[in-house]
């Protein structure tokens, strides 16, 4: 559900048409554990939004931080992910879902 809260909202504030969620960002985003809670989960969608794009919403793995990256610092920058990702529009996947179908972060209000 929240997934699906901030794309809407990020989508609509960036003025695009996001109409699918990709299967693989539903499970990635229920398997990880989201050690900065909701601000997390807010800033990866909404960075995922602008780099979307087509009408599917996916986020990318590698921005999703794991526990030795948290100790020690990203070694990618934001500018070499935005040179990577200019113009690419390879992530316009078929293995999708409806925004409507799928409830998406099945965390208690709270959790970290």
């Amino acid at each position: 559900m929240l997934v699906e809260y901030f794309v809407k909202r990020y989508a609509e504030k960036a003025r695009k048409q996001i109409r699918k969620i990709e299967k693989n960002t539903l499970e990635l985003c229920r398997s990880y554990p989201w050690p900065g809670n909701i601000r997390e989960l807010q800033n990866i969608i909404e960075r995922s939004v602008i780099f979307c794009t087509g009408d599917t919403f996916w986020i990318d793995p590698a921005w999703l931080s794991s526990q030795d990256e948290l100790n020690r610092g990203s070694t990618v920058t934001f500018t070499e992910n935005v040179r990577n990702y200019d113009g690419c529009a390879c992530h316009q996947h078929t293995s999708s879902v409806s925004l409507s179908m799928h409830s998406v972060i099945e965390k208690p209000c709270g959790a970290s």
